[in-house]
């Protein structure tokens, strides 16, 4: 695998637990860090283009790229979060979707 996307995956295995229990708009600025920190150390997002070139994407698409990358780890079950930090944050959720009558 490329470096640039080993050291990618390394920062976000660093920054999961975070991302994980951050609410919605700082998930955003948490995938933001993360674009910074790859481009300020001369890293770029890339995606194929249709002539078949690596293109240079836009802040924006990085950062989307960047987001959906920590869903999909969460999803195959390399996310960092423990158990028990999900379980809680479960009820959490649960708790505020019911009423209190």
């Amino acid at each position: 695998e490329h470096p640039g996307n080993v050291y990618l995956h390394q920062l976000l295995g660093e920054k999961q637990d975070r991302y994980e229990a951050a609410e919605r708009w700082e998930k955003t600025v948490i995938a933001e860090e993360i674009v910074s920190i790859i481009r300020e150390r001369g890293g770029r997002f890339l995606k194929q283009g249709k002539s078949q070139q690596w293109v240079e994407v836009d802040a924006e698409t990085a950062r989307e790229k960047v987001s959906h990358t920590f869903r999909s780890r969460r999803l195959k079950g390399t996310a960092t979060t423990p158990k028990s930090t999900l379980a809680r944050r479960n009820q959490q959720q649960k708790s505020k979707l019911i009423p209190d009558d």
